[in-house]
């Protein structure tokens, strides 16, 4: 997912109160009451689909429990991490692009990747690593490229076990002055 908007600089784009924390199984209640109007917390179903999205019904959804099982194949199970990496970048897009119809190529700004045949991959998963658009070591993980991305990127790890609720750490992007424009935040 990803959100576009316009920063004047100098100027921050903050997302250091944003939470990432976990569940034991059963519904819970979050409590919104700070960033909605009081009184409409919402009342959430623990997910009960295994790690590929589907659950015993085979209807799939949108939650995904953090256990150790892996989708990888016999080949690429040492790559297989104990949990979840989340990246988050934000980056500025070129004005010649950003206004236009079709929009920036993210893949010439250093995020995602490209075969010679078209196809684009953001997320290192078994296919972009058959393709060859991402090392094994970075599965699971946003394809950026080190060279061409000069944005700035944060990386969160989530524990596959236990509970864990904690804020994004460093998550003031600051632009110095000079750098106004629209950015997107993936």
């Amino acid at each position: 997912h990803y959100v576009e908007g316009y920063l004047v600089a100098p100027g921050y784009i903050d997302l250091s109160k944003l939470r990432f924390f976990t569940v034991g199984t059963g519904d819970f209640t979050v409590d919104d009451d700070a960033f909605t109007k009081e009184g409409t917390d919402d009342t959430v179903t623990s997910p009960t689909q295994d790690d590929d999205g589907v659950g015993s019904g085979g209807s799939g959804g949108g939650n995904r429990l953090l256990d150790q099982k892996s989708s990888l194949g016999a080949d690429k199970s040492e790559y297989m991490m104990e949990g979840s990496a989340l990246d988050i970048a934000v980056f500025q897009l070129p004005s010649d692009c950003s206004s236009t119809r079709q929009g920036c190529d993210w893949v010439n700004l250093g995020v995602g990747a490209r075969t010679t045949d078209g196809v684009v991959r953001y997320c290192c998963s078994n296919e972009a690593i058959d393709l060859g658009l991402c090392a094994g070591t970075t599965y699971g993980r946003l394809i950026m490229d080190g060279v061409k991305f000069t944005g700035k990127h944060r990386l969160v790890n989530i524990p596959a076990t236990g509970e864990y609720d904690n804020y994004l750490k460093y998550g003031k992007f600051e632009e110095k002055e000079g750098f106004s424009g629209k950015y997107a935040i993936i």
